[in-house]
């Protein structure tokens, strides 16, 4: 009888790279996904809270003009006592 001889194929890589590729994308949009929602929850429904300032003066020298006239800004209010406590624990708890 003759012998007959078998060539196993070689299975590609491509198909396996490929596939963790995708994996991966999966897990990192999951992860991105998670840290924004969690961001979002921190900051109270995606809205920075900012504190008022105020509008700085600003001196403008036109030719011809004198300059503009500037108001100073408004004193800051004394701070309650309420205001003040929590001021003192904060500083006690760091």
């Amino acid at each position: 009888m003759a012998e007959i001889r078998v060539m196993h194929k070689r299975r590609s890589v491509w198909p396996w790279m490929v596939g963790l590729v995708m994996v991966a994308l999966v897990i990192w949009m999951v992860s991105q996904a998670v840290a924004r929602a969690d961001a979002g929850r921190a900051s109270g429904g995606g809205t920075a809270r900012m504190a008022k300032s105020h509008p700085v003066p600003v001196r403008t020298a036109r030719p011809g003009k004198s300059p503009a006239a500037t108001t100073p800004a408004p004193a800051p209010r004394p701070a309650t006592g309420e205001e003040e406590a929590l001021r003192l624990r904060s500083r006690v708890m760091a």
